[in-house]
């Protein structure tokens, strides 16, 4: 779809409204409504570098309970992939924290944070919906898409699945930060559940820095299935 249209695509255009008749085009064609501007734009920038997102999927863990996951999937549905797991507790959306998901204007302006984080340059702050999580000079930056994780630009297109978690008590996730052992064990969880699933090829690595390498150590030493190895870097153990 996105090739069909893409000549009549312009991302850069400063008159958002230049989008309309194109994006009206293609939902048709599809069959859905784009919440927003910001949000079609996203799906389209994946949708040309070749993946896609699965937003908010419940893994569920050893007590009943779940956490919850982006997953980014390259498009070819006929093969399977190795996986890379993080979990931080800074968020899973770009550039940190995650939306209400009972509300669709705090929905809309994770998607526009996102959208402004790839469209404008470097050294120019970007507007976090709000103070919910610290982001510091992160608003300024263009090299992670969100804090202490890998990028999915960089290798989902590049035949990787990417799993980005959010433990519980951060952004939707519900529970409590800070009960010990539980970040450890539901990562241990997602690792094997992310083993099973019909795009893995059975094997993962975790990573991640800072936070996102911390969190690894303790995980691997457990030894979950398919964990073929953990990339920390950042880390206080290193």
């Amino acid at each position: 779809m996105i090739f069909k249209y893409a000549s009549e695509i312009n991302l850069d255009s400063p008159d958002l409204s230049t989008l309309d008749p194109i994006l009206s085009k293609i939902c048709t064609e599809l069959g859905i409504f784009p919440k927003s501007i910001a949000h079609t734009k996203n799906h389209l920038r994946r949708e040309a570098a070749g993946f896609k997102v699965l937003r908010d999927i419940k893994i569920p863990v050893r007590d009943g309970n779940f956490v919850l996951a982006d997953v980014y999937l390259p498009l070819d549905h006929r093969k399977r992939y190795p996986v890379l797991l993080s979990c931080t507790i800074y968020g899973r959306r770009t550039i940190c924290s995650g939306p209400n998901l009972d509300d669709v204007k705090d929905i809309a302006a994770f998607e526009r944070v996102e959208d402004d984080w790839h469209s404008t340059p470097a050294g120019m702050d970007i507007e976090v919906p709000d103070n919910r999580i610290w982001t510091g000079d992160w608003t300024r930056q263009r090299g992670f898409e969100n804090i202490a994780t890998f990028n999915t630009f960089s290798y989902v297109p590049n035949g990787y699945a990417m799993v980005k978690i959010d433990p519980r008590g951060v952004s939707q996730t519900p529970g409590a930060r800070g009960v010990p052992g539980q970040l450890e064990s539901d990562y241990f969880d997602a690792v094997e559940w992310a083993a099973e699933q019909s795009w893995s090829d059975g094997s993962s690595a975790l990573v991640g820095s800072s936070y996102g390498a911390n969190t690894q150590w303790s995980v691997a030493t457990m030894k979950p299935k398919g964990l073929k190895c953990f990339v920390p870097y950042a880390s206080v153990y290193i």
